[in-house]
């Protein structure tokens, strides 16, 4: 028999409804401490980019020929 933590993970929804506001202050804490200063090259495998534009975040640079969320703050 699984333990509690076990349980609880088994019972987490794939989906889950968030508010647009608390997207957008999870969308900032991505961006500035990820990237800010990023300096990855393999931008396009990059979770938090792939999570940002599957969340609809608009982009920091959409016309950067790099990660469009890259910043230097």
């Amino acid at each position: 028999m699984p333990n509690e933590e076990a349980r609880k993970e088994i019972q987490r929804p794939e989906m889950i409804s968030l508010h647009t506001d608390v997207l957008g202050d999870l969308a900032e804490a991505v961006l500035e401490s990820q990237c800010n200063g990023c300096k990855k090259e393999d931008f396009k495998s990059c979770k938090y980019r792939n999570a940002l534009m599957d969340a609809s975040i608009p982009a920091f640079d959409a016309e950067s020929k790099g990660c469009q969320y890259k910043y230097e703050g």
